[in-house]
């Protein structure tokens, strides 16, 4: 089976399995961190896991990219429109339910830059859950359609009982404000859309233990508890 190049596939995937996990990175690309995530979620969750490098959608080609060329991602991430995102996604999707056609759940998993683009994916009505790591910039406006992140989304899953969404946050976390927080779930809310925020006393991406500059391990154990807990 031919997936989208802009796709890693997990050999911890159920090919039986009707969920699809998509996993976006951080502003790396999709280095062992999100492939180890993939990995993680396709066994705990008895599902399919890929990871989609976004960055695909501005150079055609998936990207790794070393945590010490930081300004590297920047520049990617800049070229990124929500628009670019969204095609990606469809074509991702679509390779995916090609590929395995009894998938009828997508869910997205998103970290930093990832996971704002986690809040966009919802846009396609084929994602019914969305987990968003630390998404910065959410609210900031004209990203997709001249709206942010979460009003694209408020806008297209209106009242979508289908729909839910986790939003995960470091208290410490210097790059997203506290208002943030309470602005998202407010949105979504006004919206009609399930959504929890979950807080963690740790910084900005804090989850990823191969960042030891950033890793809080007691934070992250919870976090893999309560998304396991949310994905069920």
């Amino acid at each position: 089976m031919i997936l989208h190049p802009s796709l890693y596939e997990s050999p911890k995937s159920r090919p039986e399995a009707r969920r699809a996990i998509i996993v976006l990175p951080e502003i790396f690309g999709l280095n062992a961190f999100v492939q180890s995530v993939a990995d993680h979620l396709a066994e705990s969750c008895g599902a399919l896991g890929f990871g989609l490098d976004h960055f695909f959608a501005a150079n055609g080609q998936k990207n790794v990219i070393g945590y010490s060329d930081h300004q590297r991602g920047v520049e990617l991430m800049g070229r990124v429109t929500g628009e670019k995102y969204v095609s990606l996604l469809k074509l991702g999707i679509d390779s995916i339910m090609t590929a395995y056609p009894q998938v009828d759940d997508i869910v997205v998993v998103g970290f930093c830059f990832g996971g704002k683009l986690a809040y966009l994916s919802g846009v396609d009505p084929r994602v019914q859950t969305i987990v968003s790591f630390y998404g910065g910039t959410s609210l900031a406006p004209d990203f997709y359609d001249n709206d942010s992140s979460i009003e694209a989304l408020c806008k297209v899953r209106r009242e979508d009982a289908k729909l839910r969404v986790l939003g995960i946050f470091g208290e410490q976390d210097d790059l997203i404000p506290d208002s943030d927080r309470d602005d998202i779930k407010d949105l979504l809310e006004s919206a009609g859309i399930s959504v929890r925020i979950k807080t963690y006393p740790a910084g900005h991406a804090f989850f990823n233990h191969d960042r030891s500059d950033r890793y809080d391990e007691p934070a992250a154990q919870a976090a893999w508890a309560d998304v396991v807990d949310f994905l069920g």
